[in-house]
């Protein structure tokens, strides 16, 4: 008994037994890559093969594998497939090499070879816009969309995800499946694999397709507001005339944390490899400020807020300014500036005065002057 089995000769893959009627579709083997295989079954002692199509010899083979256009142990040589429209094929065992000797056993088939357009489906990626199924996304239903050519409306898209079965239908080449939050939550977390296949409406199917996408819903811990700069007060006592401080802390690393002032919301610091991150406030007012961190990792998922880092910013030191008086005429003559020289020739009888002035209401009640690091006036 001998069966024939159709062959891609590109991968030397056996594709399916050749049975009668069957049709092939040329565009199944690219660059010539077509061949077809016989095998003899029950050991008959045949010691050649020979092939013939459309009642003509094409090819003569001594030694397994029997292929249509030969092989180089088992490495098979592709050939152009045949014209569209009926053919036979005509495979014969014989007792003796090259085709000699009794005819031992012989199969013929009929076949058609006529072109078909192959259907197609793809799924759309990223899937979630990121590949990652976060939290949020999770608990709503997830869609997973793609797309099919020379596929007719309303036939039947089969999706798998994880062993569930989802199914759509193609519209204008589109077609979207709904996985609802319930499979989502029974999901392991880490990567999945979703496939989807279908047929045109003559059956003929398209290669399957996938994609894959990571389930991550766990929530990163609280972040932590560690400490600010620049401290101009006494250092450790939680306050600073540094109206624009920077604050730092500690979060899971890779992803963000967003900064609070009580309720407002000032901004967003990434945090690095090593897990740390720092925030430039934006100018703030004068008073207690409560600040609180919120992370958020790369998939997006929202830990807890941190606790309250309570940070009071006060008016800072405002300007002073020296001048130079005649006391004589209380005359201001100019603003003392460092490194200035003052001639003593130019106050006599001891009518050399500076004056302080400062900027700005600080609301102070005295001011000391210091020279040459002693007090001498308040």
């Amino acid at each position: 008994m001998i069966r024939l089995f159709v062959v891609d000769a590109a991968t030397d893959s056996i594709l399916r037994e050749l049975l009668p009627g069957d049709v092939i579709n040329p565009a199944e083997f690219p660059t010539d890559n077509f061949s077809i295989l016989a095998e003899v079954d029950g050991g008959i002692g045949e010691q050649s093969l020979v092939f013939s199509v459309d009642g003509s010899e094409v090819k003569t083979e001594n030694l397994e594998p029997y292929a249509l256009f030969g092989d180089d142990s088992g490495d098979f040589d592709g050939g152009a497939i045949f014209a569209d429209g009926p053919h036979t094929i005509t495979a014969t065992a014989f007792s003796a090499t090259d085709g000699n000797g009794a005819p031992l056993s012989t199969i013929t088939l009929a076949f058609d070879v006529a072109s078909v357009t192959v259907p197609t489906i793809s799924i759309s990626t990223p899937i979630a816009g990121d590949d990652i199924v976060n939290a949020q996304e999770a608990s709503a239903p997830l869609e997973i969309s793609g797309t099919s050519t020379n596929v007719q409306d309303a036939q039947l898209v089969v999706c798998f995800l994880d062993g569930q079965q989802f199914t759509s239908t193609v519209t204008d080449g589109q077609w979207t499946v709904t996985v609802p939050p319930n499979v989502l939550a029974g999901l392991d977390q880490g990567s999945h694999e979703i496939t989807a296949d279908v047929s045109d409406i003559e059956g003929v199917p398209a290669a399957q397709a996938s994609a894959t996408f990571a389930l991550d819903t766990v929530p990163p811990p609280a972040a932590e507001i560690t400490g600010f700069g620049t401290d101009t007060g006494v250092v450790g006592d939680g306050t600073t005339s540094d109206t624009t401080p920077t604050l730092q802390g500690t979060a899971e690393a890779g992803g963000t944390v967003e900064v609070f002032d009580g309720g407002a919301s000032l901004g967003i610091a990434v945090v690095n490899a090593a897990g740390n991150w720092t925030f430039a406030a934006p100018p703030l007012g004068v008073g207690g400020h409560a600040f609180t961190a919120i992370a958020r990792d790369a998939a997006g998922n929202t830990g807890p807020a941190s606790q309250t880092f309570a940070l009071t910013i006060e008016d800072g030191p405002s300007a002073i300014h020296l001048f130079l008086v005649d006391a004589a005429t209380d005359q201001v003559l100019r603003e003392i500036l460092p490194g200035e020289l003052i001639n003593p020739a130019d106050f006599a009888n001891d009518n050399f005065a500076v004056l302080a002035e400062v900027d700005g209401a600080v609301g102070e009640s005295s001011l000391v002057f210091y020279v040459d690091g002693v007090a001498v006036k308040t």
